[in-house]
This record gives structure tokens, C-alpha cells and sequence, in this order.
């Protein structure tokens, strides 16, 4: 029987990946902080072409994988000329914005390339919109206009000086960029399941959208507020969901993706898809987003420190051992 051809799409997606890994491991240095990081992104692609390959091409599997590929593409169209419009403006911090429409209009071509349009597809499409019309509009606030470089990028461009015009592209843009083409698995495998209406596991999935929502969307908002009154200057934030988590923010940015994979559920392949939250959730709470966040803020916020004993770093309600090793460890700093 003749092989099946492949998708040209996939063909050209895929070269263009390998071309951009290949550029990538060449120009990470053995000093880079988090290197293992820029390792799996730049090499990810390549492994998945190689699973492909193995694929039966009119596999479920090997559809998914196709518009994956076609994610990824998506991606790298939104994000390149962002980075070279940086290169005029020197304000690498744009990627703080520009982050999540490159996930909504990656989910937009991806329903597009699909075609089918059903209830399940078009309700994603709306959660994902929202999400990231919202975060666009809460960023857009401190990453643009005259409030300058924000920080860590204003420290990249010090620490790599002449280099950073081009490494930005890596450190800054491909790779938060191949971090959220990662979490959209479960988006992909969303879309590219068999049409239908919104079932049992698509309202579970809108119900917890929803809560990660109200965590996300209220905590920014609060905190908003906080800050808008000028007695709280130099002061933390500790009331409403603030006291239930040091970052109820990431806890329902994360929360939010778990709703996500209960959508790709509807595809047999759905269970593939759990790497996106899981991803999602140990970058939010372990991985970098928090950490780096408590770090600042114990350097910067005096009462910080009694914040971090009192109350949880990201799941509500669940005080973690690590919270007394990072107040020990920024004590012996202080003290040396």
C-alpha cells in the first residue's frame, strides 16, 4: 500500500523548527541561567517530527500533531515582528503583552485551518478571547508606553549588552514562545476532535475556567486598587484573595488551563493534552513565575517576610515546607 503524503504544512512548519533549534543550541552560551530550559524548547520540535514520522498519517494522533505544528507556525508569525519592532522601541517587555494573543490568535488559526466550527470549538475560542483580551488590557498597562523597560528584561539588555539585539529573540521571544505552544496542547487537541455539541466534560471544563477566572481577573483587580490608594505605598496587599494565596493571580492562570484540558478530553487523544496545565501549573508555582516574585518582593516590601510565614504561596489553603526554606535562605543573605 502507498505511504500517505505528508502535509506540506507540517513539512515546512517542521524545517522551519529545526532550522530555529539548530541557531538556537549554537548560540546558547554554558553560563546561561536556566539552560536546560532553552534545551527542551529548542529540542522539543525535533522529537516531535520524529514521533510523527512514525505516525499512520490519517491517524487521530497524527491530525493533532499536524495542527500542533500549525500552532507553532502561528506563533513564530506573531511573535518575529514583534521582536523586530523591539528592536526599534528597546522594549523587550512587550512580550509580557503580546504573550497570550499569540495563544488567541493561534487558537483562531487553528479553527480556521479545522473548519468545522462546532459549539465546543467556537465556546474555546470565546474562554481563550476573554483570557486574553484581559490580559492584554492588564499589561498593556505597565509594559507599554512611557513606563519604560520593565524588569528582568532591562536587566538582560545590561547583562548582554551588544549581543542582546539578537539573543532577545531566543531568551525573550522563542522561548516563551515554545513555552506556550507547549501548554496549547490541550487547545489543539480540543479543536482538532470530532465536532459536537458541548458535553458533560465541557461544562466541567467552562465551570473551572470560570473559578480561575474570578482568582486571575479579582486578584488583579484588588490589587489595582490597592495600589491606587496612596497610603498603601511600600505596603503588601493582604486581604481578599490575597490572603488565601501570595499569588491567587498565577494560581488562576493556572486553574484556567485545567479547564482547557477538560475540552481536549473530547478527542481520544485528550490525556495527551495534561502536560499543558501540568507545565503551566509548575511554571507558575515552582518553575519561575512565583519564585521569582517572592525573591523581589522580600528584597523590596519590609512586612514581605511576615506574608510568606502567614500565608500560601499558590494553592489556597496549603502552606508548603518550601515557604520556611525561602524565608531561611533569605534570612542568611540578609544576615551575611
Amino acid at each position: 500500500m502507498q505511504a500517505e503524503p505528508l502535509n506540506y504544512t507540517f513539512i515546512f512548519g517542521a524545517c522551519t523548527w529545526c532550522v530555529l533549534s539548530v541557531m538556537w543550541l549554537l548560540a546558547l552560551e554554558k553560563s546561561a541561567k536556566a539552560r536546560w530550559m532553552h534545551q527542551l524548547h529548542a529540542l522539543l520540535p525535533v522529537v516531535a517530527i520524529g514521533g510523527y514520522m512514525l505516525m499512520a498519517k490519517d491517524s487521530g494522533l497524527a491530525v493533532a500533531t499536524e495542527q500542533w505544528f500549525v500552532a507553532g507556525m502561528a506563533i513564530i508569525a506573531i511573535l518575529t515582528p514583534v521582536w523586530l519592532l523591539t528592536l526599534l522601541t528597546r522594549n523587550a517587555g512587550v512580550m509580557d503583552v503580546v504573550y497570550s494573543l499569540a495563544v488567541s490568535l493561534s487558537t483562531m488559526v487553528l479553527l480556521i485551518v479545522d473548519g468545522n466550527y462546532s459549539v465546543r470549538q467556537i465556546v474555546l475560542m470565546v474562554l481563550v478571547a476573554v483570557w486574553s483580551g484581559r490580559l492584554l488590557h492588564h499589561a498593556s498597562g505597565t509594559n507599554l508606553g512611557s513606563n519604560g523597560e520593565q524588569q528582568p528584561y532591562a536587566k538582560w539588555r545590561v547583562q548582554f549588552g551588544s549581543r542582546w539585539w539578537w539573543w532577545s529573540y531566543f531568551q525573550v521571544f522563542l522561548l516563551q514562545g515554545g513555552l506556550v505552544w507547549i501548554w496549547m496542547l490541550p487547545i489543539v487537541l480540543a479543536i482538532s476532535a470530532k465536532p459536537g455539541p458541548l458535553g458533560t466534560l465541557d461544562v466541567i471544563g467552562i465551570a473551572v475556567w470560570l473559578i480561575g477566572f474570578v482568582f486571575q481577573a479579582g486578584a488583579d483587580w484588588q490589587l489595582k486598587r490597592f495600589k491606587a490608594n496612596p497610603s498603601n505605598k511600600g505596603k503588601v496587599l493582604q486581604s481578599g484573595l490575597w490572603s488565601l494565596s501570595r499569588h491567587p493571580n498565577y494560581f488562576g492562570e493556572a486553574v484556567m488551563w485545567w479547564g482547557y484540558f477538560a475540552f481536549g478530553l473530547a478527542n481520544p487523544y485528550g490525556w495527551l493534552g495534561i502536560i499543558g496545565p501540568i507545565y503551566v501549573t509548575w511554571f507558575m508555582s515552582k518553575g519561575s513565575a512565583a519564585p521569582m516574585l517572592d525573591r523581589h518582593m522580600l528584597k523590596s516590601k519590609v512586612d514581605y517576610a511576615q506574608y510568606v510565614a502567614r500565608v500560601p504561596s499558590f494553592f489556597p489553603f496549603f502552606k508548603s515546607p518550601g515557604d520556611a526554606a525561602l524565608l531561611k535562605r533569605f534570612q542568611d543573605r540578609r544576615s551575611s
